[in-house]
C-alpha cells in the first residue's frame, strides 16, 4: 500500500532517492519483503555507502563475519571502518553462563553490567517482550535505575488509553471507536461490551454523544421543521485556495428553499488578484472568466447578504464555507449578518446513514440516486445539495421515531453521561484553538482525569512530560491545541528516549534506527536465535541489527541449561524440575571464531 501511494504522487520530473540496509529487513510481520527490493531496484540506479563513519574497526570486523556467514553474497556490501581504533579491555566479551537463563540474567546484571554502567549508555537487547520484563524487574530490585521499551508501553497504559480517545474526541466527534472508550471510562459501564452497545445504539439513533453536551439533541426535529415550514438558503462557494484566513472567495451561489420547494437562485463572481495556477484545475474558473463577469468583491458580498435576509443557511460542509465567507467579510469591512441558525447537510446524512464509509456530496448523490452533479461550480453543487435536502427529508421522521426510543430506553445512561462527562468535555473543546504549552496542558488534564477516573500513574509519566518538552523546544512555531493532537496521535514509546538515559532495555525491533555505546545480547541459544518458529534468514538480519547498535562495546552471552516441567500425581501434586543442556546459537559461531582468532576474551 505504501509503495502504490509513492507511485501514485510521484511525478516524472520528481526525484525519488530510496534509503536502506539490505542485511536489516526485520519487519516481514508489517509486510518488508527482501525480494521486493530486486523488482525496485531494477528502475534505480544504486549507490553503496562503503564507509562506515560510526563503528570501529573491530566491530566492524565482527559485522562482516557474520554477513559472510549468513547472508546471501547478492545483498553484501563490503565496508570499511573511516579509522582503526584499538579495542580497550572488555570492548567485546563473550560469556557462556554455566546455568539456566534467569542465572545468566543475574550474572549479566550482578558481575558484569556495573562495569559498564559508566562508560556512556547501555542497552540490554533481547528477543521478547517478556525477557524486558524480566530485565526489569531485576534491575528494579537492585534499584537500578533503567527506561523499558517494550509492547506495555506508556501508550498503553490505562491513562493514555483514556487520554487520546478523549482528545480525539475533541476533534472528530462521529469516531465511535474514541466515543467506545470514553463512555467505558466516564460512564462506569461494567465491561467494554456493554458500552460498546450503547454507544452504538447511540449513533445508529441519529445522535453523536457531545450532543448531549452542547444541547443539540433536537437537530433532526429542527432541521425537519426549518425545510418543510421556512424559507432557507443552501449555499456554495469557490475560492483561491483552502486558506480560509488568507484566500479569497471567487464564486458564491445559492438557491432558495421556502416550505421545502426549490425557489430563486443566486450566483455571484468575485474579483480577485490572487493566484489562480492550482485553484482552477479544481473549479475550472479562469482569470480571463473572471475579468469579463466578476463583480468588486465588496458589492458581491454584499448582494449575498441580501440575498440570505434572515433565513437560516444550509451547506454541505458548511463549517468550510462559513468560516471563508466570515474571514473575506471581515477583509472589506463588512459587518457580519450571518448569525441566523445553520445547518450542515454532511452532518444530517451522518446521523441519518451512520454506517456509510463517506459522505462526500459526489458519493450522497449517487448513493441516494439524486439528480445532480458535484462539478465543483457553485451553482451545480448547490442545486445538488439542495436536491439532497429534499431526498433526506423523506427519511428523518423515521430517525426521529428511533431518537425518541433510545432517549426513553436510555433515560439514567444519558443522565449519567451529562452528570460525568459534560463539565469536563466542554471544558477542553474549548481548548482546541488556543495556543498551549503542551506538556503543561498534558498534565493538567492527565491529572484531572487520574482524579476522576481514578487512575494510576504511569510509571514513565514524568519522562513522558520531558519528551513533550523537548518537543515544544524543538519546534520554532508554538501549535494550537488541535495542532499538538496531530502530532500526539504520531508518539510511540521509542520516541521517548531523548538522551539522558543510562540503561535501556529493550527488544531488538523496537531498538531499531538506535544506537548505544554498550550493547549486551543476552540469551544467545539456539531455539531464540534464530527462534524455532521464525524464518533463519530474517532471525539473522534481526540479530545483526542488534550487533549493529553497538558503537563501543558489546557484550554477548548465552547459557548451558534449559528448563523442561514434569508433573506425577501421587497423593499430592508433585512438580519436578528437570534440565537439558543446550547450544549455544549458530548465529555465535562465526563470532566466536572470530574472538578466538583475535586472542580476544571469551570466558566463562
Amino acid at each position: 500500500m505504501q509503495w502504490e501511494i509513492i507511485n501514485n504522487i510521484i511525478k516524472k520530473e520528481t526525484t525519488v532517492v530510496l534509503f536502506g540496509d539490505y542485511e536489516q529487513s526485520i519487519y516481514s510481520f508489517l509486510g518488508a519483503d527482501i525480494s521486493f527490493l530486486k523488482s525496485i531496484i531494477e528502475n534505480y540506479s544504486v549507490h553503496n555507502f562503503d564507509i562506515n563513519y560510526r563503528s570501529p574497526s573491530y566491530l566492524l570486523e565482527i559485522y562482516k563475519e557474520f554477513s559472510k556467514t549468513f547472508f546471501k553474497d547478492e545483498w553484501s556490501v563490503p565496508t570499511t571502518a573511516n579509522e582503526t581504533i584499538v579495542p580497550e579491555k572488555d570492548a567485546l566479551v563473550y560469556r557462556n553462563i554455566d546455568d539456566f537463563d534467569k542465572k545468566e540474567e543475574e550474572y549479566i546484571i550482578n558481575k558484569i553490567l556495573p562495569y559498564y554502567l559508566d562508560k556512556g549508555t547501555t542497552a540490554i537487547l533481547v528477543r521478547f517482550n517478556n525477557k524486558v520484563n524480566d530485565f526489569s524487574y531485576m534491575l528494579e530490585s537492585k534499584g537500578i535505575s533503567h527506561f523499558k521499551v517494550s509492547t506495555s508501553d506508556i501508550f498503553k497504559s490505562t491513562l493514555l488509553k483514556s487520554t487520546l480517545p478523549f482528545l480525539s474526541s475533541l476533534i472528530n466527534p462521529y469516531s465511535r471507536t474514541n466515543w467506545f472508550y470514553n463512555m467505558q471510562h466516564f460512564l462506569k459501564f461494567p465491561n467494554a461490551k456493554t458500552a460498546t452497545q450503547f454507544t452504538i445504539n447511540l449513533f445508529n439513533s441519529g445522535f453523536i454523544p457531545s450532543d448531549f453536551f452542547f444541547n443539540n439533541e433536537n437537530v433532526l426535529i429542527d432541521f425537519k421543521y426549518k425545510i418543510q415550514n421556512e424559507r432557507v438558503i443552501v449555499f456554495d462557494t469557490e475560492t483561491t485556495g483552502l486558506d480560509t484566513n488568507n484566500d479569497d472567495i471567487i464564486q458564491i451561489a445559492g438557491i432558495e428553499l421556502i416550505n421545502g420547494k426549490i425557489g430563486q437562485t443566486f450566483e455571484v463572481f468575485l474579483k480577485t488578484d490572487k493566484d489562480l495556477t492550482e485553484s482552477q484545475k479544481i473549479h475550472k474558473i479562469t482569470r480571463e472568466y473572471l475579468d469579463e463577469h466578476a463583480v468588486d468583491r465588496k458589492i458581491a458580498l454584499k448582494q449575498f447578504l441580501d440575498f440570505v435576509g434572515k433565513s437560516s443557511l444550509v451547506a454541505h460542509n458548511l463549517k468550510y464555507d462559513k468560516s471563508i465567507i466570515e474571514s473575506n467579510l471581515k477583509r472589506e469591512n463588512i459587518e457580519n449578518s450571518l448569525n441566523t441558525i445553520q445547518f450542515d447537510t454532511l452532518d444530517i446524512a451522518k446521523r441519518l446513514f451512520p454506517r456509510l464509509h463517506k459522505y462526500k456530496l459526489e458519493y450522497l448523490i449517487e448513493y441516494l440516486n439524486i439528480e445532480g452533479i458535484n462539478s465543483h461550480n457553485a451553482l451545480d453543487d448547490v442545486i445538488a445539495t439542495a436536491n439532497l435536502i429534499i431526498a433526506l427529508e423523506t427519511h428523518l421522521e423515521a430517525k426521529i421515531i428511533d431518537q425518541k426510543h433510545f432517549l426513553l430506553v436510555n433515560e439514567n445512561a444519558i443522565k449519567k453521561l451529562k452528570e460525568n462527562f459534560k463539565e469536563t468535555y466542554c471544558k477542553h473543546y474549548n481548548f482546541l484553538k488556543r495556543y498551549v504549552d503542551f506538556s503543561k496542558y498534558f498534565d493538567f488534564l492527565s491529572q484531572e482525569l487520574i482524579i476522576q477516573l481514578n487512575f494510576n500513574k504511569p510509571s514513565n509519566y514524568d519522562k513522558l512530560l520531558r519528551y513533550f518538552e523537548l518537543k515544544i523546544k524543538e519546534d520554532t512555531l508554538e501549535n494550537t491545541l488541535l495542532e499538538w493532537l496531530d502530532i500526539l496521535n504520531t508518539f510511540k514509546e521509542t520516541d521517548l528516549i531523548i538522551g539522558d538515559e543510562n540503561l535501556i532495555i529493550s527488544t531488538i525491533h523496537r531498538s531499531k534506527g538506535l544506537q548505544f555505546d554498550n550493547v549486551f545480547i543476552p540469551n544467545c541459544n539456539d531455539g531464540i536465535y534464530p527462534f524455532i518458529y521464525a524464518d533463519e534468514e530474517e532471525d539473522a538480519r534481526l540479530f545483526y541489527v542488534a550487533l549493529t547498535r553497538a558503537k563501543k562495546r558489546l557484550i554477548i552471552s548465552s547459557h548451558t541449561k534449559n528448563h523442561k516441567t514434569s508433573f506425577e500425581f501421587k497423593d499430592n501434586v508433585k512438580v519436578f524440575l528437570q534440565y537439558t543442556n543446550v547450544e549455544c546459537s549458530k548465529f555465535i559461531l562465526p563470532i566466536k571464531s572470530y574472538f578466538n582468532s583475535k586472542d580476544i576474551n571469551t570466558s566463562t
